[in-house]
């Protein structure tokens, strides 16, 4: 699994969306050279940064004060890689935009999101705070989570993704897996591996019914978004089961579930330890003897690809 990777991509996508909106300005007529900002607005959104960053500028130059201005100037240069200019539109995004507190909270999310994946973690979290004091949506308390997880304090993270669970009706599967990476952490398994399905689950589009698995035998896998692979294996009562999936190529990010023949979750495993994307399922016994069913899917990124799926049993 890769969670910064990810913690950027949620930025990024956050802070385009609020800078679409941007263009609905105050009430009243809209600015001087509003006509700017929005050839600008429409460069962001098909990709010539460049060319964002200079219309913002010149729409800044009529309007010093317009806080949302520099919000989409932030983005533009976010997404050039210049992260120092990033930061400080942000900054300068935050002396104008109190009257509008979605795009405030949008700010300070986004800058703790610059502060994050430069390694500030003290000013990023500081930002995620005022975010989500200003605005305590599913989004924010995913950022924050997220860090948390960086930072390795996996009980706040948990804390945060029950929230943003709990504000979110169906909720999007990526939180159960940042949860399930969470509790899989402290050791809280049972509760893991339900997490595990629900992501499962929620990016589900297409099953491969595999050939039931023995023991010592490998299966290979290619791995495509939102395919899960479906694959049987008996155990003996006593026995313990051991798994490993891990990548032949591509950029294939495996992910495991086993589950009993009811569809019950049992275990499951995304990955082991940082720099390795394999997933491992060690050690677990079997409450009884019969048929079970090892789910394989990609994790949050790493979808295409070959993995090898290796199941062994001890007596």
């Amino acid at each position: 699994m890769r969670i910064f990777a990810a913690l950027v991509l949620v930025g990024v996508l956050l802070s385009t969306a609020v800078a679409a909106r941007a263009q609905e300005g105050e009430q009243g007529a809209p600015p001087p050279g509003f006509g700017i900002y929005e050839r600008g607005r429409n460069a962001l959104n098909t990709g010539n940064f460049d060319q964002a960053v200079v219309d913002f500028s010149l729409f800044i130059l009529l309007n010093p004060t317009d806080g949302r201005a520099y919000y989409a100037r932030a983005v533009s240069y976010q997404e050039r890689g210049d992260l120092d200019q990033a930061l400080g539109d942000l900054t300068q995004a935050l002396r104008y935009t109190d009257s509008l507190p979605e795009l405030h909270a949008a700010v300070y999310s986004q800058r703790g999101n610059l502060y994050a994946s430069s390694g500030r973690s003290e000013e990023a979290l500081a930002d995620f705070d005022e975010a989500l004091n200003l605005s305590p949506t599913p989004q924010n308390y995913l950022m924050r989570a997220i860090l948390y997880l960086e930072e390795a304090d996996y009980q706040a993270a948990v804390d945060d993704l029950d929230e943003a669970i709990n504000l979110t009706p169906g909720a999007e599967p990526e939180l159960y897996f940042y949860r399930a990476t969470a509790k899989s952490a402290l050791a809280n398994d049972d509760e893991a591996a339900s997490d595990y399905l629900q992501w499962v689950n929620g990016i589900q589009e297409r099953t491969a019914e595999a050939d039931p698995l023995e023991a010592g035998q490998t299966i290979t896998l290619n791995f495509e978004p939102s395919l899960v692979f479906s694959i049987p294996f008996e155990v003996e009562e006593g026995q313990t089961v051991n798994v490993v999936a891990a990548n032949l190529s591509g950029d294939a990010d495996p992910l495991m579930v086993i589950t009993d023949e009811a569809g019950n979750p049992l275990v499951g495993n995304d990955t082991t330890r940082a720099g390795d994307t394999s997933a491992v399922i060690r050690g677990y016994q079997v409450e009884e003897g019969g048929s079970y069913n090892l789910l394989v899917t990609h994790s949050i990124s790493g979808y295409n690809g070959r993995v090898v799926v290796l199941l062994e049993m001890q007596d």
